[in-house]
């Protein structure tokens, strides 16, 4: 409905938790798609930056949804990161 998604897009507008970021003590992997138009790869790396320890994989060719378009390169990435 279009009132979910007017909600769903002022919890992304109001909810900036990057402050949060350095305090984070669990493994962190980050996957993004190395042609993203929403999110920037800059932004992934930032994130990352942030992260005290984190991983950062860029997807070549995929865009927002890399588990989506490019689902062996995704599940490649995270599937080591699980079994650490």
């Amino acid at each position: 409905s279009l009132a979910a998604l007017r909600g769903g897009l002022d919890v992304l507008r109001d909810g900036d938790l990057r402050a949060a970021l350095p305090t984070l003590r669990q493994p962190a992997l980050i996957i993004h798609g190395a042609r993203d138009m929403l999110v920037p790869p800059a932004a992934a790396q930032a994130t990352a930056a942030q992260i005290p320890g984190a991983r950062l994989t860029m997807i070549a060719g995929a865009g927002h949804a890399p588990f989506l378009s490019h689902p062996d390169d995704f599940i490649g990435a995270l599937r080591p990161f699980l079994h650490e």
